[in-house]
């Protein structure tokens, strides 16, 4: 009888110990749980950028290194400037730079510019020219076509001219000789597409092979800035160009530090 007792009391201090053990091994375990948890970050530090999100003042958003590869244009405030009018209670915006139209989406800054045109045009009959920030978003559209909108970030202006201003498309193809057209051993072929797409070639005249081939995506940071954004890299361009519209030119510098005066030749 007393060797049962203490092999009872034995057995009843063993799982004592075990529990013990076992209880000390969860809290560990939930220690390390909660460090994991607070390593990856909380939801307060993501940032969201859903229909509500207003992009920062004329920031452009480049990946990592040199600013290679194609902008990341719903991040981004560029210029725009067009006529803005209704069609069927439907917004649109034609550029002045493309000729091209596009619908405005209904959020961000759209109330505001509705606003401003009411006010100019109470019977919404006529387009007025606008200048404006925003960017571009895809839609899909009522028969299953993905397309792009305008999302107006803030309006400049707003007045009652019903056309663009002359000379302000800005498509086409330019070229330039270098050294210079006289002692020409390269040639440069700079095109711009209402897309917003770009292409670039460098040729050598003697041998007619490509220096540089690029191509990428194009916005306008103000009226007569260009910014380039490259899906290949050429360390021969630089990323910034100026338009003049009174001779249809473009003034590049180089990624070499050359400045060169490209002239239009086609649209």
């Amino acid at each position: 009888m007393q060797l049962k007792t203490e092999l009872l009391v034995l057995i009843k201090n063993y799982l004592k110990q075990k529990q013990q053990i076992m209880k000390k091994t969860l809290l560990t375990l939930s220690a390390v749980a909660a460090f994991v948890l607070s390593s990856c970050g909380s939801s307060s530090n993501v940032q969201k950028t859903g229909s509500a999100y207003t992009p920062p003042n004329n920031q452009k958003v480049e990946p990592i290194g040199m600013g290679i590869g194609p902008v990341i244009v719903s991040e981004s405030n560029f210029y725009y400037s067009g006529l803005f009018y209704m069609d069927n209670f439907n917004p649109f915006f034609k550029s002045c730079a493309t000729d091209m139209t596009m619908p405005i989406a209904r959020e961000n800054a759209f109330q505001t510019l509705l606003d401003k045109y009411t006010a100019e045009v109470p019977t919404m009959d006529n387009p007025v020219f606008v200048q404006l920030r925003g960017f571009t978003q895809p839609y899909t559209d009522q028969n299953g076509m993905t397309k792009n909108r305008l999302v107006v970030s803030y309006v400049t202006s707003l007045t009652q001219d019903t056309e663009c201003p002359e000379g302000g498309n800005i498509v086409g193809t330019y070229v330039n000789y270098l050294p210079n057209q006289q002692d020409a051993q390269n040639k440069v072929v700079f095109t711009i597409l209402p897309n917003h797409q770009f292409t670039c070639a460098i040729y050598n005249l003697a041998s007619q092979t490509d220096l540089y081939l690029t191509n990428g995506t194009w916005q306008l940071t103000t009226n007569q800035a260009l910014d380039l954004f490259y899906q290949t890299e050429n360390p021969y361009l630089s990323h910034n160009l100026i338009i003049n519209y009174t001779n249809t030119t473009i003034n590049w510098v180089l990624g070499n530090g050359t400045q060169i005066e490209l002239v239009r030749e086609s649209e």
